[in-house]
């Protein structure tokens, strides 16, 4: 329905082009599947089981998908294993969404459950790749999740664009010099 909106976020385990073809499969695989009639956790397992078919068995990819009801103003989620998303609430209490199950590839048939949480005006949904918490500076020191809480809390009345710039520069603050090693996404 056009009612509901549909936003997720992956991360494969690797790199190069056997990652590359293994996300562009995901995403393909996906879309497929959300525009089936079946429900959220039926896609997820079967995601799950598309992905162990056809990978080796180093390979894996953390998910994270949520459906946002504007009608129902309610926001239903599963986590595969992914970074769990900070749901920052208008009254300032924070809900880190963490329902769900196992990273995508692992094993197959597995179960997956789906978070449901209330959406209020002023809420607002960070999603990131472990990339952002765990890039480094030159002292060998992670960006952390804390970090990103703090951030957040601190920026909760900008608009999204702004929060996201927000982050980027103080995660290029912190990272100085120091190489990147991993993807940065930050929804």
């Amino acid at each position: 329905s056009e009612k509901v909106i549909c936003v997720a976020i992956a991360d494969v385990s690797g790199k190069g082009f056997p990652a590359a073809l293994l996300m562009a499969n995901l995403q393909s695989a996906f879309r497929a599947l959300m525009a089936t009639e079946l429900k959220l956790d039926e896609i997820i397992q079967r995601l799950n089981n598309i992905v162990y078919e056809n990978t080796d068995f180093d390979r894996f990819i953390t998910f994270f998908v949520a459906l946002y009801d504007s009608e129902r103003k309610t926001l239903m989620y599963i986590n595969g294993g992914h970074n769990y998303p900070f749901l920052m609430k208008a009254d300032g209490r924070v809900i880190r969404l963490d329902k769900g199950g196992l990273m995508l590839g692992v094993m197959p048939n597995v179960k997956y459950e789906t978070g449901s949480e209330a959406i209020d005006p002023g809420d607002f949904l960070y999603m990131f790749t472990d990339g952002v918490n765990e890039a480094l500076n030159d002292k060998g020191e992670q960006f952390t999740e804390e970090r990103i809480d703090d951030l957040l809390r601190l920026n909760a009345g900008l608009e999204a664009d702004e929060i996201l710039e927000t982050i980027r520069k103080e995660l290029a603050l912190f990272v100085g010099e120091a190489p990147q090693r991993d993807d940065i996404t930050q929804v």
